[in-house]
C-alpha cells in the first residue's frame, strides 16, 4: 500500500433537491479533492467503494440512480478504463463479498492524462433502480487513485487491492495508519415513484440510435421536455442542441455519449450512440 498525503470525508447526509433529484454522501465535505495524496497498491486495479443505506438519507420509495461523482486524484496508468457498478447487498457491507451482492448496474469510462485537470470530481450518468429499503454499494475500479478530503466522514471508505492483499473491500483503517483517508464518492438520484420513472425511461425513446446527427426525443403527450444535456464518456457536460424534440448532435464526434433529459416529470438518462 502507499499513501501520499490523502483524502476524503463524508457525513451521513441529504444535500441538494431540484426536480426531486437528491444527492447523497458521507463526507463533511462532498466537494473537496485535495491535491498531494492518494491511497492504494500500485499494482492495479484498485477497487473503491462506499456502501449507502437507504433509509440513513429518508429515503422511502424506490430509488432512481441517475449520477455518480467520485474525486480523481491521480493515474496509475493513464487514459485506463475506469469501472463503476452499482449493486445492492443481502448483508451489511462488506459481508458475504462478492455472494451477497445483486448487481444493478455498470458502466465503464476513460480519461487521459494530458490536458486533464486532476484533484477534481468527475461525474458519470448511470441509471438504476435501487429497491426501497436497500443498501446501494458503489464501486469503482481501475488504475487510478481515487479523491478526497481531510473533512472528517460518517461512514468507512473501502479498498480491495488483491495485489497489495487486500482480496475483499477493507476499511481502510484495517490497512494501517489511515485513518484520515476517506474516499469522495456521492450519488444523485430520484425519490419519484416508480410509475412515474418507469413512464419515463419505458415511454420516452430516441431515435434513430444509432444516429448520425439528428437526435428526435419521443414521448407521450403528457411529458413536457424542459432541456437536455450531453455527457461523453469522460464526464464533460455540454448543452445539448435542442430544438423542441430534436438534439443536432452533427459537430459531436463518433463515440457514445448519454443525453440527460429533464421533462417536468423528472429527469432521465438515455445512452445514445453517434456514429
Amino acid at each position: 500500500m502507499r499513501k501520499k498525503l490523502l483524502i476524503g470525508a463524508f457525513i451521513l447526509a441529504t444535500f441538494f433537491t431540484s426536480n426531486a433529484q437528491q444527492k447523497i454522501s458521507q463526507n463533511n465535505d462532498e466537494t473537496t479533492v485535495e491535491s498531494g495524496g492518494n491511497l492504494g497498491c500500485p499494482t492495479a486495479p484498485n477497487v473503491y467503494s462506499r456502501s449507502f443505506v437507504l433509509s440513513d438519507f429518508d429515503i422511502t420509495e424506490d430509488w432512481n440512480v441517475t449520477e455518480v461523482e467520485f474525486g480523481l486524484q491521480d493515474y496509475i496508468t493513464a487514459g485506463s478504463p475506469l469501472t463503476i457498478t452499482l449493486s445492492t447487498t443481502s448483508q451489511a457491507y462488506p459481508g458475504g463479498y462478492p455472494g451477497s451482492l445483486t448487481q444493478l448496474a455498470t458502466i465503464t469510462v476513460s480519461y487521459t492524462e494530458a490536458g486533464e485537470t486532476l484533484n477534481v470530481l468527475k461525474q458519470v450518468p448511470i441509471t438504476a433502480v435501487v429497491p426501497a429499503g436497500s443498501e446501494l454499494v458503489v464501486e469503482i475500479s481501475g488504475d487510478f487513485f481515487i479523491g478526497g478530503n481531510t473533512a472528517g466522514a460518517s461512514g468507512p471508505s473501502y479498498l480491495m487491492a488483491v495485489g497489495c492483499g487486500a482480496t475483499t473491500p477493507t476499511d481502510v483503517t484495517e490497512l494501517g495508519d489511515f485513518g484520515d483517508v476517506n474516499f469522495v464518492i456521492n450519488v444523485t438520484g430520484s425519490s419519484e415513484t416508480a410509475g412515474i420513472k418507469s413512464n419515463l425511461v419505458d415511454k420516452v425513446t430516441l431515435f434513430p440510435n444509432p444516429t448520425n446527427g439528428i437526435v428526435t426525443i419521443k414521448a407521450p403527450g403528457t411529458i413536457n421536455i424542459a432541456g437536455a444535456t450531453i455527457t461523453d464518456v469522460a464526464g464533460k457536460v455540454s448543452n445539448a442542441d435542442l430544438n423542441g424534440n430534436t438534439v443536432n448532435m452533427t459537430n459531436y464526434a463518433a463515440g457514445v455519449y448519454f443525453l440527460n433529459i429533464s421533462t417536468d416529470s423528472g429527469k432521465i438518462t438515455k445512452k445514445i450512440v453517434k456514429q
